[in-house]
């Protein structure tokens, strides 16, 4: 499933990286024993990170890594790889295995690959220290699909296809076809396994995760476009009708400093639904548009 190509270091180098665990005084022996396994792991120890790639080799795409200024190309198959995904020492990646993509898993301190996933189509990979979760069709139908403890389980409702899988450390978040508000946003915690509807009135897809926030897109008739975001410790959310205008308003409301003044001189003029219903709910001003005083 895929080649390593193990150098072995020159007399410099060992010596280098030998010192950094403590060693003065290398024999020429010793040195030819060091591998490129063990210069990554002294790599990855010294606080470097691996890096994946794809590349063309022929007529394929491959998936390659590298750290520090070492390269090498882990796959050698006659079908296409694609989207490398990188945790640590493991790439996730899918690939093209007869008719159908498939999920790969590789340690590269181990050097060893193992194949995740066997049926449907299985694409869109993301990796952490909470799991790998990726997008897959069983039945036509397109679903969220995890791997943890050597586990697969699928997390999203069979009943609706989804779409927009993205991922921030132990959260994931992706939109689901509802048939009363067209598509819904959706949040879910690997490590509690709590799943939540973000949106469960209203039309929105497309999230994606903003430091400490969860964004997603909302469609207006006559093809306007809205914004809503989540603050992902407080779960308080906020509309507006423009990216710049979500993030001046979430830097007020969520502001230790920020007081009804403020909000009143900033945002008393506005009059836009999305905005007015977001702050309505949030306590911020009342029925009539007023700032409500604390």
């Amino acid at each position: 499933m895929h080649r390593r190509l193990a150098t072995t270091l020159t007399l410099g180098s060992a010596i280098l990286l030998l010192s950094l665990v403590g060693f003065s005084v290398l024999d020429p022996v010793v040195a030819s024993m060091v591998t490129a396994d063990q210069s990554l792991s002294l790599y990855m120890a010294d606080g470097g990170k691996l890096a994946a790639f794809e590349q063309e080799v022929g007529d394929f795409s491959q998936i390659g890594i590298q750290w520090g200024r070492n390269k090498e190309i882990i796959t050698d198959d006659r079908f296409a790889h694609s989207k490398p995904q990188v945790y640590g020492h493991q790439v996730v990646w899918s690939a093209q295995k007869g008719s159908q993509w498939q999920l790969f898993l590789y340690d590269a301190l181990a050097n060893q690959t193992q194949q995740l996933t066997f049926t449907g189509n299985n694409v869109n990979p993301f990796m952490s220290a909470s799991g790998i979760v990726w997008e897959g069709q069983v039945d036509d139908q397109w679903r969220i699909f995890v791997y943890k403890d050597g586990q697969v389980f699928p997390i999203s409702d069979s009943s609706q296809p989804i779409q927009d899988l993205t991922m921030n450390n132990n959260l994931i978040a992706y939109s689901q076809k509802n048939l009363d508000y067209g598509w819904q946003v959706y949040l879910y915690n690997l490590d509690t396994k709590r799943s939540l509807s973000v949106t469960p009135e209203s039309s929105s897809y497309k999230p994606s995760f903003q430091e400490g926030r969860l964004r997603w897109q909302i469609p207006l008739y006559q093809n306007g476009l809205a914004w809503g975001e989540m603050n992902l410790a407080t779960e308080e959310v906020v509309v507006a009708d423009s990216v710049a205008e979500l993030d001046e308003i979430y830097q007020v409301l969520f502001s230790e400093a920020s007081s009804s003044a403020q909000l009143q001189e900033k945002y008393g003029h506005l009059d836009t639904v999305p905005l007015l219903e977001s702050l309505q709910v949030l306590g911020i001003i009342d029925q009539a548009g007023r700032v409500i005083e604390n």
